[in-house]
């Protein structure tokens, strides 16, 4: 019985970590400019950050991570459509839902990069 409580213990501590993370990173999505000394500096350096951010971004290992996960998801997500024969709004929610699990990750790891790139690591 004490395992029992444990693991709940655990499962309710891991799904606040989760909801944290997800809350954190939809911040980070609206909020992309509040990085310190990222609004200071003129729109062609910025884009130029973003640019170089993006590239140290595809040749990371994270970014082969992201695409193994969004690749699981859509399969999964058009299986079900398939199975399920959905049409229409339906058919879309899978593909949408994966848009929605992507955008955080990817503003985090912009913000991440971004940031590496202006430490000057």
């Amino acid at each position: 019985m004490a395992w029992l409580c444990f693991a709940a213990c655990m499962y309710k501590m891991f799904m606040q970590e989760i909801t944290r993370r997800i809350v954190r990173s939809y911040a980070d999505l609206l909020a992309h400019n509040n990085l310190p000394g990222y609004s200071t500096l003129p729109w062609v350096t910025r884009c130029g950050l973003n640019l170089r951010a993006l590239g140290g971004f595809v040749h990371s290992g994270e970014f082969l991570r992201l695409l193994v996960y969004l690749l699981v998801w859509l399969l999964a997500g058009f299986n079900i459509v398939w199975q399920l024969d959905l049409y229409n709004a339906a058919a879309a929610l899978p593909v949408l839902l994966a848009c929605l699990w992507v955008w955080p990750w990817l503003a985090d790891a912009r913000r991440r990069w971004i940031y590496r790139l202006l430490r000057g690591s």
